[in-house]
Order: C-alpha cells, then structure tokens, then sequence
C-alpha cells in the first residue's frame, strides 16, 4: 500500500514527532510499502529545505506552511494531498491538518488515521478559544477520521470525550530498543544529558539550576544538552553564564545521530512542564541509563519511580540535586537501575508497535 504521513516538521528536524514518523515510516518501507512524507519546506530556525527529496527509500515533499496566530496551514500541502495516489493518511498533528480531513475524505477514497501527540490543549495560552476549538472543529474532524491512535493514555483520556470509543486506541510512540540497547556504556564520569529541543516547555532553566546545586557537591559535573533551538537557546545561555557554568554545560545542535550521545553521559533529566510523550526518556532508559524527569502525568506511564528511574519535582532544586548526586557518585546504583530500565523500555520497540499500527490501517 502507499502510505503518506504528513507532519508539521521531518528530518533534518529533530524531536519527538519527527524521530515517531522516521522510525514509523522506515518499518513500513522494509515492509514493501510506498511510504511518503508530506511536511513542511523550511526548519524552525528558517533554513529552506528542497520541495522533494528521497531519503532511504522515503519520498520526502515539502510545501511552504504559513503561521497566522499559532495556526500552522498551507494550501500547497492541501493540493498535494489531492493530487497524489496513496491508501492511507496518517497525520501526527491536531490543527490545520485534521481540519482538512473532511475536504480529503470528500474528494479522496482514503482512510485516514490520525496520531495526536498531545494536541493543542495541554498550555492556558489561549484557553478559552482552545476549548472552542476542541468542542468543534477537532471533534468534527476526529468523527471523520477512520482511526485515532492516541499517544499516551493522557490523550486518549483527553480526545475519547469527542471521538467515539470505539475508534480511538492509545499506541505509545516506539524506539529503536533492538539498537539503542547495544550501544556501548559510557566512560564518562559525572556527566548528565538532556536530548530534546530547546523550547520553553521543556524548562531547561529549572535544569541548569539543578545542576548549578549539583556542582556544588560534585565539581566537575558535566551536562551535555543535545537539541535544536526552539526559541530558548540564547535564554539558557544567558543562565548559564549568571550561574557561572560555561565550563560545565555544552549545547550541541545539527545532530544527524543523537543515539551516540547517549554513550557519553551516566544520567538522563528531563525537567518539562509537559510532554507528548517522552521518547528521548525512553530511548535513554533502552541504552540502560538511569533517568531522572520532572512530575507530569505522561512520565507516571514511562518510569516506575524507584524502579527504573525516578520521578520528582523539579521546583525543588535543592531536592533534585542532591538526588543527581547521589546517582553519579553510586556506580552500582547506575548499573542496577540502568539495568531494569532497559528491561522496561524493551515494550516501547518500534517492532512490535509498526506492527499494531499497520493493523490499523488493514481494519
């Protein structure tokens, strides 16, 4: 079959949603499936991409996507969706992309499938109109769609109140567990990675604060920040020089493989006010890495505090560190709660979930 997913952001984007269609797509390919992406033509910091390129065996289109109010449409996107052949949409965004289903289903024999990646509705910017939103345009489109496949069990709690139950299903994004638990332990010592974005949800500052306690007890503590700027970088750098930390922390951006620095670190942080999901928490918890990230609710279906990693209150700088300390300094704490976190993030493998959305897309 030929299968078109169409996304806000691709490769060489890196984040949550792009790493779930990469890793999605390139199952289906290996499958015998014609797998095309349809996603926007430029990079959050304005970088032009082609309009068409193949990436193994992925046939990437981009198209010029407009922002007007935080409201990401494009028209262009629309035209290619009617003029291309395929089987199956699947759609990784709830906004301008699931408003035009009705529009597709109308001139297009297709199904279409709908992942939500957490939807609009997890900030109050805008609150009023988002519940608006909601109770209309999102419920309309949802109804239409053929299937829901919600991405934690948060949004299918959250999107089961406007779609029927019998079409929605919470499928947890995947990681590679087959690679990432093969890749070699680090030799590092004393040394934290966060892998993401940097953007404002993720609350990076709460982090560099954290680790500004965490010197006071381990001086020579290192945190490695892997990601893309989203807005916040020139804030985090900033902080870091008020909190005299230019020799402890680095940022690296324009990572085509983020799975090697995975091998240079001894501890995860997450520190968000919210996440989709939290895939970087799991491909840290598949290299057998301990993971330490912030009370939200998505994390509860990630980490088993105690078990596999732990959960706490990032507000509590002083709390948190002292943790982080406790972590760094205890090698065989590393290697005990390293070791069933891999166990644990083995139910994550893209393997076994590429195939419970493929039978999606057969119903």
């Amino acid at each position: 079959m030929h299968i078109v997913h169409l996304t806000p952001n691709f490769y060489p984007a890196v984040g949550g949603i792009e790493t779930y269609v990469r890793e999605l797509a390139e199952r289906q390919v290996k499958k015998g499936h014609k797998v095309s992406i349809l996603t926007s033509a430029r990079l959050r910091n304005g970088g032009k991409l082609r309009k068409f390129e193949k990436i193994k065996k992925l046939n990437v289109y981009r198209a010029p996507f407009k922002l007007l109010m935080r409201y990401n449409f494009s028209p262009e996107a629309l035209r290619l969706l009617l003029d291309l052949d395929y089987d199956v949409l699947h759609i990784h965004s709830i906004g301008y992309f699931t408003d035009i289903i009705s529009v597709i289903k109308h001139k297009k024999n297709v199904k279409v499938i709908v992942s939500t990646h957490g939807g609009i509705f997890h900030t109050t910017h805008m609150n009023f109109l988002k519940k608006i939103y909601f109770k209309s345009f999102t419920k309309n489109a949802l109804n239409q769609a053929d299937y829901v496949i919600a991405t934690s069990k948060k949004d299918e709690r959250l999107f089961s109140k406007i779609c029927n139950k019998n079409k929605i299903e919470a499928i947890c994004p995947g990681v590679d567990w087959k690679q990432l638990s093969k890749l070699p332990g680090t030799k590092s010592k004393n040394t934290v990675l966060y892998v993401g974005r940097f953007s404002e949800n993720k609350r990076l500052d709460k982090m560099l604060h954290v680790i500004a306690k965490v010197k006071e007890k381990i001086i020579s503590v290192k945190l490695l920040m892997v990601g893309d700027d989203w807005g916040e970088k020139r804030k985090l750098l900033l902080l870091v020089k008020k909190l005299k930390m230019n020799e402890n922390v680095s940022f690296v951006s324009g990572v085509e493989d983020h799975y090697k620095y995975y091998s240079k670190a001894n501890l995860f942080l997450l520190s968000s006010d919210y996440e989709g999901f939290g895939t970087s928490v799991v491909e840290a918890m598949s290299t057998g890495m301990p993971v330490i990230v912030n009370d939200i609710e998505t994390m509860h279906e990630i980490v088993r505090d105690g078990k596999d990693g732990y959960i706490v209150n990032f507000d509590k700088y002083e709390k948190v560190a002292d943790l982080v300390a406790k972590v760094l300094e205890n090698q065989s704490l590393q290697k005990k709660i390293g070791a069933s976190a891999k166990l644990s993030a083995k139910r994550f493998d893209w393997d076994l979930l590429s195939n419970k959305i493929e039978n999606i897309y057969r119903k």
